[in-house]
C-alpha cells in the first residue's frame, strides 16, 4: 500500500526525493511479500489473482461509466446481499429444526 501510494504521488517520472525513496520502498515490499509467501503457500496464488483483477479493473473505460449505471449496480448488489442473507437465515432455521428433531438430541446423547 505504501509503495502504491508513493508511486501515485511521485507520478510517471519521479523526481527528487521520490527517485531516491522508491527503490528502498520497493525492496522492502518485496522482502515482506517473500516472507508472506513462505508462511502461506497459497498466498502467491491469491496475489496473482488479485493482480490480474487489478489489471482488468485498470483497463476499464471509467469515464464512460455513468453515475446512473453505478447507482443501478449498487442497488442490484444490495438486493443480492439482502436475498443471500434471507436465504442463509432460512437455511439456519431449517438446520436447527432438523437437528432438534434428531433422536440423539432429544435424549441428550
Amino acid at each position: 500500500m505504501v509503495v502504491n501510494t508513493a508511486e501515485l504521488v511521485a507520478g510517471a517520472t519521479p523526481a527528487a526525493p521520490w527517485d531516491d525513496l522508491l527503490p528502498p520502498l520497493r525492496a522492502r515490499q518485496e522482502k515482506h511479500l517473500a516472507q508472506a509467501l513462505g508462511k502461506g503457500p497459497r498466498f502467491h496464488c491469491r496475489r496473482s489473482s488479485l493482480r490480474a483483477l487489478a489489471e482488468r479493473l485498470a483497463a476499464l473505460k471509467w469515464p464512460e461509466v455513468s453515475p446512473d449505471a453505478i447507482e443501478r449496480g449498487l442497488v442490484r448488489s444490495e438486493r443480492r446481499v439482502r436475498r443471500a442473507q434471507t436465504d442463509m437465515a432460512g437455511a439456519m432455521v431449517r438446520d436447527a429444526s432438523t437437528t432438534a428433531d434428531h433422536p440423539c438430541i432429544r435424549c441428550g446423547f
